[in-house]
């Protein structure tokens, strides 16, 4: 993300770019105050943690508040059984027209309706099959209350907003602290 973060350290705050690396946690004055954005009810504080890390419970943006579905999205959630959610957030996929086909199967396979958020994933999802709905942008707090299910990548965000809804989720992945 360095590159990403000197862009913005760049043309947003008139900075140069940061260092290659510094420690977490750590600030020039000594330890920083650490705050992790997760329940205590989904990870109990482990033992080992210094007394600077806080777990804070899930932060929650309520993007949904006042949001309609497109009609096209209403008319998918309302013509049958409660859909699963699958989408991968911004997370690039290696081979986004092989994945797409891989869902694509696995929907058929599986016999149900499927919401698929095309996020950041580089892939041109396109398919006749009406148990599939594609979205671009769409509020995960309101919507997850109208799915089954949620599949994604393990996103904070995106656990919290699953979780809150109350439904199954299944976690596929990608990188840095998704696996945790």
């Amino acid at each position: 993300y360095r590159r990403v973060i000197n862009s913005w350290r760049r043309d947003t705050l008139g900075l140069g770019p940061g260092r290659a690396w510094a420690p977490v946690g750590y600030t020039p004055s000594g330890l920083a105050e650490q705050l992790c954005a997760v329940s205590s009810a989904v990870l109990p504080r482990p033992a080992d943690w210094p007394p600077h890390v806080h777990l804070t419970g899930y932060w929650f943006l309520d993007e949904g508040v006042g949001w309609e579905p497109a009609e096209s999205l209403t008319d998918f959630l309302s013509a049958g059984d409660p859909p699963l959610y699958i989408g991968f957030g911004s997370m690039p996929l290696k081979d986004p027209e092989a994945t797409t086909r891989v869902l694509f199967r696995a929907i058929e396979q599986a016999g149900v309706r499927a919401v698929i958020g095309k996020g950041w994933g580089g892939a041109d999802y396109r398919s006749d099959n009406p148990a599939i709905h594609m979205v671009s942008d769409v509020p995960h707090d309101a919507l997850f209350s109208r799915v089954r299910g949620v599949v994604h990548h393990g996103g904070a965000g995106t656990t919290a907003a699953g979780l809150r809804a109350g439904r199954p989720t299944l976690v596929c992945p990608h990188a840095v602290d998704q696996p945790f």
